[in-house]
């Protein structure tokens, strides 16, 4: 059959293709009938692989007015096709829909006889039906985490969406809102998981990742009402910390979380909760005992060094800052994590992304001297790292101080601390990928008028535009000299080779 098909619409690069196909087909019904019975015969096969080859010769057929008027005047056929889309095979149901769009888009008689409509709106009407859903609710409890997982994912996208998600899920409605009563409901029954003195360590988990989901419910809310939910998110991070804890069913989550990794799956799931929270309604951080237990997190070296709790943790302090009252302290936090001796380069690399965003607050420029003073220490200590990649990630960092859009604040920490002279020193650094990034650096720089201000005015950035930076174009290693290569073509074009000299004729390796 796929023979056939390609007999049919295999064409020549200069022949019309409507034409060609009906020589094709017109020869193919005159001398071979035959073979035409066996496609109808076909579509009714046992074997998935014939009755999608079938539909494939099919929907060659539609290509030319021949092969529709077949299809128009073989009953047969259109009766299988139609039934197609019922098919146990997800390929043939594929193809028959790929028929189907074609059909839509040509106008011919064949498209009245082959109309699904009616059998897609018979399909779908089942599947809008809520009555036809079946509960899913009690799914939560099961013993399997992935059917838990995958009912959380329905609800979270159920939510978003439905505006009538208690009729969907069969549930009794106690406020005038479904989207109020719904999120009253998914708190109540999250509140009874994770308080249920005989429940087990997957209820506490399913009950907190359903409270992240209630928060789609939130975003649909004209004033939601959070409070409660961010006394039970407080609560679960004082659990994590081992704060003191005075309820009774408090006492028994404790109990149940046992390891720190127990508790880090719950602690990075709670701060998930509140990043979205805060974005919804900034004003919870004048909750002070919110935000003692959001810095605590950085003053426990068994949390904040997990990865994933690091990562939630900081991206919070990123949406919080700029409502942050107390902006010195969360400074001198996250330099202290940055300065422990766990901190491995991914941890690194999150710390300083989370500083570059600390950077672009408007008020950072009232901030206490002493503060970014500690901030530079440490990062001039990372510049001289005995792993090489902990120095790249510094480089890095400056880097980014002078990408576009230019911020003025970030280019003028840069320039007040002389972060670009710690790069320059690692121009010649031992590894290659961190002489790269610092050439980036300097790329970057260029672009800026205040960076080039800077370059022109110090003698070691003038001496390295005029004799290293060409220099690296001989360097042992193939992206070095590429990043050297882009930073000479950025200097062309942004400053006319200003005060760069090319000394070719004199070396060994000529560019000539």
């Amino acid at each position: 059959m796929r023979v056939l098909r390609t007999v049919v619409t295999r064409l020549p690069s200069i022949r019309d293709s409507c034409s060609y196909s009906g020589g094709r087909f017109e020869q193919l019904e005159q001398d071979y009938p035959d073979l035409l019975d066996l496609v109808t015969t076909g579509l009714r096969s046992s074997e998935p692989a014939l009755r999608c080859s079938c539909l494939q010769a099919c929907t060659s057929f539609v290509s030319c007015e021949n092969g529709q008027n077949w299809l128009y005047n073989n009953q047969q056929a259109a009766s299988f096709i139609a039934l197609a889309l019922l098919d146990q095979s997800c390929y043939v149901v594929s193809e028959a829909c790929r028929l189907f769009t074609i059909l839509l888009m040509i106008k011919s008689p064949v498209s009245d006889v082959l109309d699904p409509s009616a059998q897609i709106k018979s399909i779908l009407s089942v599947h809008t039906n809520p009555s036809q859903l079946f509960p899913i609710i009690p799914l939560l409890c099961s013993t399997h985490r992935m059917i838990r997982a995958r009912v959380i994912e329905i609800l979270s996208v159920l939510f978003s969406w439905d505006p009538d998600p208690i009729q969907t899920l069969g549930l009794r409605n106690v406020q005038k809102s479904p989207i109020d009563g719904v999120y009253r409901i998914m708190l109540d029954l999250s509140k009874e998981m994770l308080m249920a003195q005989d429940g087990s360590l997957d209820q506490v988990m399913t009950g907190v990742s359903l409270l992240e989901t209630s928060i789609e419910l939130l975003k649909r809310m004209d004033v939601p009402d959070i409070q409660e939910m961010v006394q039970l998110i407080v609560m679960l991070i004082d659990i994590c910390l081992n704060r003191y804890v005075s309820m009774t069913e408090g006492r028994h989550i404790q109990s149940l979380l046992k390891t720190p990794r127990m508790k880090n799956n719950v602690l990075q799931l709670c701060l998930r909760i509140i990043h979205a929270l805060i974005l919804i309604r900034p004003i919870l951080l004048e909750d002070k005992h919110l935000v003692q237990s959001i810095l605590t997190v950085l003053q426990r070296t068994d949390a904040c060094m997990d990865q994933r709790v690091m990562k939630s943790e900081l991206d919070l302090l990123q949406a919080s800052f700029p409502y942050l009252s107390c902006k010195l302290q969360v400074i001198q936090l996250v330099i202290d994590m940055m300065n422990r001796d766990e901190m491995d380069v991914k941890g690194m690399s999150l710390v300083l992304a989370t500083f570059d965003v600390f950077l672009n607050d408007e008020n950072i420029s009232g901030i206490e001297s002493s503060s970014l003073d500690a901030l530079v220490s440490a990062l001039q200590l990372k510049f001289l790292d005995t792993e090489w990649d902990v120095r790249d990630a510094a480089i890095q960092f400056v880097g980014q101080l002078f990408k576009e859009p230019i911020s003025e604040a970030k280019v003028s920490f840069a320039l007040k601390y002389n972060l670009p002279l710690n790069v320059l020193d690692r121009i010649s650094d031992t590894e290659p990928f961190v002489r790269a990034s610092a050439v980036d650096v300097i790329q970057n720089m260029m672009r800026s008028r205040q960076g080039w201000d800077y370059i022109q005015q110090h003698q070691e950035s003038r001496e390295f535009l005029a004799s290293r930076l060409p220099s690296l174009l001989y360097d042992t290693e193939a992206f070095v000299r590429r990043a050297t290569l882009d930073a000479i073509g950025c200097l062309i074009e942004k400053r006319s080779c200003q005060g760069m000299h090319m000394d070719i004729e004199s070396k060994s390796q000529s560019l000539k």
